[in-house]
């Protein structure tokens, strides 16, 4: 589906299927965004707690998926991938 879209470039790479979508969000979304997951971010868990922190190094965060801005950008991510 993504391949059909001109607005889509996909990029090349062996290791993943990478798929890119400029504008996708709008400066000020991206700015929002990137504050609540600063506000919640907690260091990602795999598996049981102790291993988790000795070997990962990425953080996570849960957004709330009723925020009006995350349900918007959930919204337009499921219409440009054919999910209803």
């Amino acid at each position: 589906r993504l391949g059909m879209d001109p607005r889509v470039q996909q990029i090349a790479s062996d290791r993943a299927e990478v798929w890119a979508l400029g504008g996708f969000l709008t400066p000020l979304e991206c700015d929002c965004l990137i504050a609540m997951i600063d506000a919640n971010a907690l260091p990602s868990m795999i598996g049981a707690e102790a291993y988790s922190r000795a070997v990962r190094t990425s953080d996570s965060a849960d957004l709330n998926p009723s925020h009006p801005l995350v349900a918007a950008v959930e919204s337009r991510a499921n219409a440009l991938l054919g999910i209803h």
